[in-house]
Formats: C-alpha cells, sequence, structure tokens
C-alpha cells in the first residue's frame, strides 16, 4: 500500500534539522520511521539504502550506511558486506540484531526508480533468509520517494506496519 507523508505541499523534502536525534525515539513500525522523515530525520532526497539496527524496544543503536549505488536487490544479492559489519559490531558489543532498511528511490533521476512491487517483496524475503543466517532478524523495508511516497515492505507482505520478531507471509 502506497502512503503519502504528512507534509504541505509547498514544502521540499525536509533535511534533518539541528539537534534531531533518532536515536531518542523508538521505532516499532513502518510508521514511525515514516513519522521521522516527516520532521526531517532521515531523507537526503537522492538514492541511497540504509540499514537501522534497533534495541529490543526499538531505539536506534546503530546503523550501517551504503553508497547510492547501493539498494535493496544489491544487498540481496550480495549480503556479506552487511553480515561482516554485523559481526564487527557484535564483536565489540554494539551491534543489535533487529534491523529495518530505509530505502530512498528518487523518481526524479535520469535512471528513474520504480515504485516497490513483487520483485521488491521477493528480494526483502530473500535478504531476510540470508541475515537470518547470521542472528539478524529484518522486521521490515521501509522504500521512500522523491514525492512524498512511501510503501512498507512488511506491510506488503502481511497485511500490517507494525513489526514482530517473525512475520508471517499472507500473499
Amino acid at each position: 500500500m502506497r502512503h503519502i507523508l504528512n507534509l504541505p505541499q509547498a514544502s521540499p523534502i525536509p533535511c534533518p534539522p539541528p539537534g534531531l536525534d533518532i536515536a531518542a525515539r523508538p521505532f516499532l513500525c513502518a510508521d514511525d520511521v515514516a513519522q521521522c522523515a516527516v520532521e526531517g530525520g532521515i531523507l537526503t532526497g537522492q538514492r541511497r539504502t540504509q540499514s537501522w539496527h534497533l534495541a529490543r524496544d526499538g531505539q536506534f543503536t546503530c546503523g550501517t550506511r551504503a553508497t547510492c549505488s547501493d539498494s535493496l536487490a544489491d544487498w540481496a544479492a550480495q549480503p556479506n558486506r552487511l553480515i561482516e559489519a554485523f559481526l564487527d559490531g557484535r564483536a565489540e558489543g554494539s551491534c543489535s540484531p533487529i534491523w529495518v532498511v530505509i530505502d530512498e528511490r528518487p523518481s526524479g533521476l535520469t535512471d528513474p526508480c520504480e515504485p516497490p512491487g513483487e520483485h521488491d517483496a521477493e528480494q526483502y524475503l530473500r535478504l531476510q533468509r540470508q541475515l537470518e543466517v547470521a542472528g539478524i532478524t529484518l522486521v521490515d523495508a521501509v522504500v521512500f520517494d522523491d514525492q512524498r511516497h512511501w510503501w512498507s515492505m512488511c506491510e506488503l507482505l502481511t497485511g500490517t506496519t507494525a513489526w514482530s520478531a517473525r512475520p508471517t507471509v499472507v500473499w
């Protein structure tokens, strides 16, 4: 289901305002990620994929930033870099095994991005299975475009934006 960010029509996609701290709030569902986007905490307007690593209470503990050439599909095809980052973080005692992927897909590029669909859901499930082997629980991938829209892979697969430890596929 496509959602629309509740931004004033004349407002550009917001940049992080000074002092906004994503570590100071819990993220328990895709709606929480979208609310952070409305407040200006995460969107850049550029193609970018990142993973957030959350404590059991939903607090942001750390994350993985990717280059603009990475995507959910790229990570599903080659998850080794993510797994290595997790294992390095676990060795230091700093990385949580509960993850959400944030995937920005601006449409105004010369190579426009398609809205999420069945292929994205397949890539999400593939990445979820691969990360699970390393002890990581991927609870969602939240996709944003630059037209104020967002989608939740969890919602596409389960019918809800709420995260559980093991979402059940409904399609």
